[in-house]
């Protein structure tokens, strides 16, 4: 497993109402994983049938990562300190 990225971003929680939280993730070619401080909060395994794009309607600078068939966790709604960091993710992302 190769790591690709590593950085902060922040997520929208799962509960409603959301919360949007930062979290350090780490991407690697097959996953993405996240932690709040060194505690792993989630992951998400990462195929073929992974989309990632743009989600700005719900915050600016957001993008959204979804891999059919994940389960509970099959998108991620999360967004970069700035446009350019959003902008690297999405590209590390789509490889």
């Amino acid at each position: 497993m190769t790591e690709l990225k590593k950085g902060n971003l922040t997520k929208r929680g799962g509960g409603f109402p959301y919360k949007w939280q930062e979290r350090t993730f780490t991407l690697y070619d097959t996953k993405i994983d996240y932690f709040a401080g060194s505690v792993q909060k989630g992951s998400m395994s990462l195929t073929a049938s992974s989309t990632v794009a743009s989600a700005e309607e719900e915050k600016p600078r957001a993008f959204q990562l979804t891999t059919p068939g994940a389960g509970d966790k099959d998108t991620l709604l999360m967004f970069g300190s700035s446009d350019n960091d959003s902008k690297e993710w999405i590209a590390a992302i789509q490889g």
